[in-house]
């Protein structure tokens, strides 16, 4: 077991089986961490214990970690624990029990950020004052990310592979349709307002190659996260993460959409689904094969649900029921 303040190889085989490193660093390390400081006598994976899960689990909760959190930390230790099975350390087979899964507090989406409590996602008020913020205190590279983030809802990982070949002037809108470029690599089209078109169009000179990454070849995640939790410090917001602009950008486009006539949703909701034929595929209707939507097939539907099928296909999900807890206050 690595001391405090020094660098161990948590994934060298006197851990057993080398793990991934993402599971390391977010999970293996802090429960390694926690139960050498708080133990006698770790020095290896084999002189961890049932009841140092349970204590671990208790310190989260004391700390008021949200459901989802440990859940993962318990899922994570549980893998390691398969792994070290595996690997010879037998006792580990009953490593983490029901005792310590009782222990997991129910997720309520309602009631949740993701990572906290207090609503899933950003209200558009909190996530315009981090726009202004990032207006106010960086350069215009950074200004336009927190606002294509808070209008368009990419994901982290999508909006650091956006490049300019994917951005349409005309349309105002990016097609995220780059391979392995969303979750699922389901494609999609993000439509943008005007203005941070405009933003675009600025920027796009300084970056020739249109096959660049905009953000991604200059940002990652974690510098991302750091632009976001500072601009939201400096406003005064609480910061729940980058993911959580889809909360905000769905109250803008619902906002947006309110006064649309079903043939203007339609037009929409064909846009979206002509992005790649996986998004609109054929059917078999009445022993005849029919695209799943049609203009004519769309018109017939009540206006709400139209409007919850753009929503549905602007954050990627292949479910209207999905958005349900961005629309929760």
């Amino acid at each position: 077991m690595p001391r405090k303040g020094t660098k161990g190889n948590l994934g060298s085989t006197a851990f057993g089986p080398r793990l991934r490193s993402h599971v390391i660093k977010k999970v293996v390390a802090p429960f390694f961490k926690y139960c050498y400081e708080n133990f006698d006598k770790v020095h290896s994976l084999r002189d961890i214990k049932p009841r140092m899960v349970g204590s671990f689990v208790q310190s989260l909760l004391d700390k008021g970690r949200s459901a989802k959190t440990i859940s993962a930390y318990v899922s994570a230790i549980n893998k390691l624990a398969e792994s070290s099975v595996k690997a010879g350390i037998k006792g580990h087979a009953k490593l983490v029990n029901d005792k310590h899964r009782s222990m997991i507090p129910i997720a309520r989406k309602a009631e949740r950020r993701r990572g906290s409590i207090g609503g899933v996602g950003y209200t558009l008020r909190e996530a315009q004052i981090i726009a202004r913020q990032a207006a106010k205190h960086y350069s215009l590279y950074e200004e336009t990310l927190v606002d294509v983030l808070l209008y368009a809802g990419p994901r982290i990982s999508e909006v650091l592979k956006i490049s300019f070949e994917q951005v349409d002037f005309d349309k105002q809108c990016i097609y995220l349709n780059k391979k392995n470029q969303n979750k699922n690599n389901r494609p999609r089209v993000l439509p943008l307002p005007p203005f941070v078109i405009e933003k675009l169009k600025v920027l796009e000179p300084f970056i020739p190659n249109k096959h660049t990454n905009i953000w991604g070849h200059k940002m990652t995640e974690k510098q991302i996260r750091a632009l976001v939790k500072h601009c939201a410090a400096l406003g005064k917001v609480k910061y729940c993460g980058v993911h959580d602009f889809r909360k905000s950008c769905l109250i803008w486009h619902t906002r947006k959409i309110k006064n649309w006539s079903k043939e203007q949703l339609t037009a929409a909701i064909m846009q979206f689904v002509s992005t790649d034929t996986r998004l609109n595929p054929d059917r078999l209707q009445d022993g005849i094969e029919l695209p799943k939507y049609s203009p004519e097939q769309l018109l017939q539907r009540q206006k709400r649900w139209l409007m919850n099928q753009y929503l549905t296909q602007l954050l990627g999900h292949s479910r209207n029921d999905a958005t349900a807890p961005y629309k929760r206050t």
